[in-house]
């Protein structure tokens, strides 16, 4: 951080801006962290969306298998829920 010109302290503005960037870092890597902690199911599913993609009633069942809940910072988004959003079901 910056030093004002009045002394060693910083501004309010310099101030306001330092923790303005350490909040938008932290939210950052938490949406990192979020995708990391995902993407193996993400992928999964994604595999048996292909893998199934000319057997929509097997790759339905297959999803409905999967115990897992997305949870991101607006809302829960479980397997079955994904499945309806992405098959339009």
């Amino acid at each position: 951080m910056e030093a004002s010109a009045h002394g060693s302290e910083p501004s309010p503005a310099q101030k306001a801006r330092a923790l303005m960037d350490r909040l938008v870092s932290e939210e950052v890597t938490r949406m990192q962290n979020l995708v990391e902690f995902h993407r193996p199911v993400l992928e999964m599913v994604a595999d048996l969306a292909n893998f199934y993609r000319n057997q929509p009633s097997k790759l339905l069942s297959e999803l409905d298998r999967i115990p897992i809940i997305i949870s991101t910072s607006r809302e829960p988004i479980s397997i079955q829920g994904l499945r309806t959003r992405l098959l339009g079901l």
